[in-house]
């Protein structure tokens, strides 16, 4: 199972993990979507994965059981946008469940995770349509939720249990191994208000290499990657939701070429 992928921006976090859209045909095994699902054709339902407990990310993130069974309640009925654009509402959260998987191979219960169901507006949104499913059929479609968290506690093999009121990624108040990023960061009492979907920059001729490398080095790069993506939504809003993409992909691109040349 993929772990959750988190960005930090100044005063919440960007989590992502992989969604699909929810069609007639699908294979996923949601059962416990299908009773919040009624065939409507002006709106497409999408599944998604976003957050996982006891299981620190690569950003050393932490959300224990009892975190979440506490923030998943906020999650429903939060309005979801394209692409973090606040004013881009294209649906919203309908439900949402947290899973206990079980590994088939050696039967053992895997890490409980959130996963939501959401309702995109398709009549009203076309051409993010073709966006969406072009995404899908790729395997490229992601909800990231954006997140707050009453305290930030420091925890993990180099943390000093400290516990701080909760004011974004980084600040003076945290101890020295929250500021170094040297500890496990344990996000307490999270409240998510919103979400987006995310697809990946749309240009003409570009490969699933490419795609994939983007991708590669957005994780690898989250800080240059949220400071390219504040630069381009500040400098650029009058740009249609295609143009923004473009010229978002443009930016990663250049310095994904800068990395490797």
């Amino acid at each position: 199972m993929n772990k959750t992928v988190a960005i930090e921006g100044k005063n919440s976090l960007f989590i992502a993990g992989q969604a699909y859209l929810y069609n007639d045909d699908t294979t996923i095994d949601r059962a416990w979507a299908e009773r919040y699902i009624e065939p409507n054709p002006a709106i497409k339902w999408v599944l998604g994965k976003f957050v996982e407990a006891d299981n620190a990310n690569n950003n050393k993130q932490f959300w224990s059981l009892a975190d979440l069974e506490m923030g998943q309640p906020t999650i429903q009925h939060a309005p979801m946008n394209m692409l973090h654009r606040p004013r881009n509402i294209v649906g919203a959260y309908v439900a949402t469940d947290l899973l206990f998987p079980i590994d088939t191979a050696t039967e053992q219960v895997m890490n409980p995770y959130i996963e939501a169901l959401a309702a995109f507006w398709a009549y009203y949104f076309p051409q993010e349509l073709a966006m969406i499913e072009d995404a899908d059929a790729n395997g490229s479609l992601f909800f990231s939720m954006e997140c707050v968290a009453k305290n930030m506690i420091c925890e993990g093999e180099h943390g000093c249990k400290e516990s701080f009121a909760y004011v974004g990624a980084d600040s003076d108040t945290y101890c020295e191994h929250l500021r170094a990023h040297a500890s496990i960061r344990h996000l307490s009492e999270p409240h998510f208000w919103g979400g987006a979907l995310i697809i990946p920059p749309v240009r003409p001729g570009w490969s699933n290499a490419v795609v994939k490398s983007l991708s590669q080095f957005v994780q690898e790069h989250q800080e240059e990657a949220e400071a390219a993506y504040e630069m381009a939504r500040e400098a650029t809003p009058h740009l249609t939701p295609k143009e923004w993409e473009g010229f978002m992909g443009e930016i990663m691109l250049n310095a994904l070429s800068e990395k490797f040349n």
